[in-house]
């Protein structure tokens, strides 16, 4: 499935079936993908969970980080602290999504 989704994210890209793209994984499988995508200059956005994050999206693209409960203060390098966006959701808003 990881390689699917992989390759319908370059194909559409190609296709200009979009211009923003936005995928919440904590799987750095989809790196490649995500940068050929952005080599067609696609906006593309990261999500991940709290305990499943994708470190190396923190470089290259905007990352949102949904944040469940509190953490310690991550240790991010100054590149990596530009594209974080953490996001609180307490657990009742994630129950009410669901």
């Amino acid at each position: 499935m990881d390689v699917k989704l992989a390759v319908d994210i370059v194909d559409f890209a190609h296709r200009n079936y979009y211009q923003q793209i936005s995928i919440l994984s904590g799987d750095a499988d989809f790196m490649e993908a995500l940068f050929a995508v952005r080599r067609l200059e696609k906006n593309i956005s990261v999500l991940c969970i709290e305990n499943k994050i994708m470190y190396k999206s923190l470089i290259f693209f905007d990352t949102y980080i949904l944040i469940l409960r509190k953490l310690p203060v991550l240790e991010l390098s100054k590149r990596m602290r530009k594209n974080f966006h953490p996001l609180e959701i307490s657990p009742k808003e994630v129950t009410k999504a669901v």
